[in-house]
């Protein structure tokens, strides 16, 4: 494999000195590592200082919570639907304090904006009875909807918004599975109509004996989340290797070209057969192990484009085949988007004004769309350390540091 390696300078005396970065005029702000931001073409989400900010044509604007808001609010996600409704998901050790004669009040809570996140409403609880830890909700384009995640408890499924759960029914070649941990889930954009998403499970179970074994797997859902089924990659060592932190994704246009993408410790794995077969594009056991389970990102029209971001770093343009890594500010990646740049509306392609991006082919009109690449790193930057949000307009080769209520 050929790569392009372009490494970030070390810092000296709490300075960044990464030529590759270019600083906003206002001072910096930091995001919140784990909130799972959106990247979206309508507009961009991220979570900072406790606060949730909304970026679209108007700029940044905070967005107000809901007025329950708890005061001990952590794991903050977002999704955004296909219909432009948002859903945001917090958990609180002290909710129940707040709702005491609510037994689901204690733990997590599911609110829906319906205007860009002007309002919200609170639609549900987390389905989890114990606390588990990590979680994660999937906002699915069937309307009201979810599926949900928990650390070791495997998936559920509401079709309220959240109002009432149910366990979705997990199997591995009939082992009986002690604990489910769901390592990530992607969802087909034509779910309305096949009911497909796939997940990347680790499931403990209890053989004949006193050690519990591990086995790693990929699982295929076709009736919208209510039961999932073992998918085999078909490559010899793929079903009986540690996985450890595996990203499955779906295209954008998975209806249409039913590609799949995986990477794992043991390299980067591709389906263009919606998972009934599968080609190792990259044999590495450096891959995975970053701090979100999102390390995939593909280009908002992959099946024109063939453009994807694999392992949070490295950018393909010809549907994995060949892989250019990112100058990236700093190693540690916690979350990455791809959107097309320019305006953020409408969100449907519109023809591009004739320059340098068009180009004619003799009765052929093909409209480039120019990219650009979101990204939250943890760095070091003026003393503090912890994650910024970055920008490459450039395919990764130079990028810019956002500032949330900056310019």
């Amino acid at each position: 494999m050929r790569s392009v390696l372009i490494f970030c300078s070390l810092f000296l005396a709490g300075l960044c000195l990464c030529p590759n970065i270019i600083r906003a005029q206002s001072s910096n702000t930091l995001v919140d590592c784990y909130a799972h931001p959106y990247f979206g073409q309508e507009m961009v989400l991220v979570i900072a200082d406790n606060l949730l900010y909304r970026f679209d044509d108007n700029g940044w604007q905070v967005l107000p919570y809901p007025d329950d808001w708890p005061s001990d609010a952590r794991w903050p996600q977002v999704q955004v639907t296909s219909d432009g409704a948002i859903y945001l998901y917090i958990y609180s050790f002290e909710s129940q304090s707040v709702v005491d004669d609510d037994p689901n009040a204690e733990g997590g809570r599911i609110y829906r904006s319906n205007n860009k996140g002007e309002t919200w409403t609170l639609t549900g609880y987390d389905p989890a009875t114990v606390n588990t830890g990590p979680r994660r909700i999937y906002a699915t384009p069937v309307q009201d909807r979810l599926l949900f995640t928990v650390d070791g408890y495997g998936i559920y499924y509401s079709e309220d918004a959240g109002a009432t759960w149910q366990k979705a029914e997990m199997e591995y070649l009939g082992y009986p599975y002690d604990r489910n941990v769901v390592q990530s889930l992607s969802i087909s954009p034509a779910f309305v109509e096949d009911g497909i998403a796939m997940a990347t499970v680790v499931g403990e179970y209890l053989p004949p004996g006193p050690v519990p074994e591990m086995a790693p797997f990929v699982m295929k859902t076709t009736d919208w989340g209510a039961t999932w089924s073992y998918e085999p990659t078909g490559l010899d060592g793929i079903d009986t290797v540690p996985l450890q932190a595996d990203t499955v994704a779906l295209s954008p246009q998975y209806g249409e070209d039913q590609t799949v993408f995986m990477v794992s410790i043991v390299g980067l794995i591709k389906s263009v057969d919606g998972g009934v077969t599968w080609e190792m594009l990259y044999e590495s056991t450096r891959w995975a192990r970053s701090y979100l389970s999102e390390t995939i990102a593909f280009s908002p029209d992959y099946a024109v484009d063939q453009t994807v971001l694999i392992d949070n770093k490295y950018l393909s343009r010809d549907g994995g085949q060949t892989l250019t890594r990112l100058a990236n500010p700093k190693p540690r990646t916690y979350a990455v988007g791809i959107r097309r740049q320019g305006p953020f509306a409408p969100p449907e392609p519109a023809s591009i004004a004739p320059g340098e991006n068009r180009y004619y082919l003799p009765l052929v009109r093909l409209d480039v769309y120019p990219l650009e690449i979101w990204a939250v790193y943890e760095t070091r930057i003026d003393g503090v350390t912890g994650c910024y949000l970055f920008r490459s307009r450039d395919s990764g080769d130079s990028w810019e540091l956002i500032n949330i209520n900056g310019e």
